[in-house]
């Protein structure tokens, strides 16, 4: 099953894998967007080799134009939403259009529902933008290694979960940053050093010890002062 970051499972969908598992004749289950490309938030398919390296070969030999689309299809979208909207409309005997989103909540098919990072309020999302943040939630929750993202938004709470300070983007508050220096590891020689960093900033070092021996890396982290192995 191939899905977004704006896509959430509801419940259990063997309901919609298992009549694709049990039919021979079908690759895979997929819906169409208002523009009539395929939905790359929910695509459920069969996995085989085969068909990757058929559709991967598609890709590189089907010409496209911007005005045209692929091989003059007026299938427009230079990527992967693109061309296996080009490639499955040519079967569609083994790629089926069905619906498969009475389990899944996918805002990308919902035209009149805005993203849920973009922290606008909306009464008829609601329910869905609720169901993504409290799926967002426990993920950090289970998964953060140190502290988890502060979570004082003030903007509907009871919605977006302490998310949004604001309306639009520039209100949400993203998942904490990987911190590259916690978790690196230098062939260690018995000494240490401790580097501090400012926010955004973009760390090199270099050397070499005694006998030889080569440590380098470059990072890009957040504003603190940790103990590297040396």
């Amino acid at each position: 099953v191939m899905m977004d970051y704006d896509t959430v499972f509801l419940q259990n969908v063997d309901n919609v894998v298992g009549p694709l598992l049990a039919d021979a004749s079908k690759k895979a289950f997929y819906t169409k967007k208002s523009n009539g490309n395929i939905n790359m938030g929910s695509v459920v398919l069969k996995p085989s080799d085969i068909e990757y390296n058929t559709i991967l070969d598609s890709f590189k030999q089907t010409t496209y134009s911007e005005s045209t689309g692929w091989d003059g299809s007026s299938v427009i979208g230079a990527n992967a939403e693109g061309i296996l909207t080009h490639f499955y409309s040519q079967d569609a005997s083994a790629y089926e259009d069905k619906d498969i989103t009475s389990d899944i909540i996918n805002f990308a098919s919902n035209d009149a529902c805005s993203k849920p990072w973009e922290c606008l309020y909306e009464a008829t999302c609601a329910s869905w933008t609720l169901a993504w943040y409290t799926y967002r939630q426990s993920f950090e929750a289970r998964w953060s290694k140190e502290e988890v993202v502060d979570r004082t938004g003030t903007l509907n709470p009871g919605t977006f979960l302490g998310y949004c300070s604001g309306s639009g983007r520039a209100g949400y508050t993203p998942a904490a940053l990987y911190d590259p220096i916690s978790n690196y590891s230098c062939p260690a020689y018995g000494e240490s050093l401790t580097l501090s960093y400012s926010s955004v900033s973009t760390v090199s070092i270099s050397y070499s010890d005694a006998v030889g021996h080569v440590c380098s890396l470059s990072l890009v982290s957040s504003s603190a002062s940790k103990p590297v192995a040396r």
